[in-house]
């Protein structure tokens, strides 16, 4: 390889690592947004629940 071969593969390398070292250790944060995504919704679930049976419990008490 010529000088300026071997200088653009250890650019190229370097520009490699950088970008592998920034977005790994972003990984698990985004790996995670699925499961905090899914504990919100049950959340708002259980909640809607709550609250239909409420108005459940209302209606009947009234005789609807």
């Amino acid at each position: 390889m010529t000088q300026q071969n071997t200088r653009r593969a250890v650019v190229l390398t370097a520009v490699m690592a950088m970008v592998l070292t920034a977005t790994l250790p972003l990984q698990p944060i985004f790996g995670e947004g699925g499961a905090r995504r899914d504990n919100v919704r049950q959340e708002q679930t259980i909640k809607d629940a709550i609250k239909h049976a409420t108005e459940a419990v209302h209606h009947g008490k009234q005789g609807h």
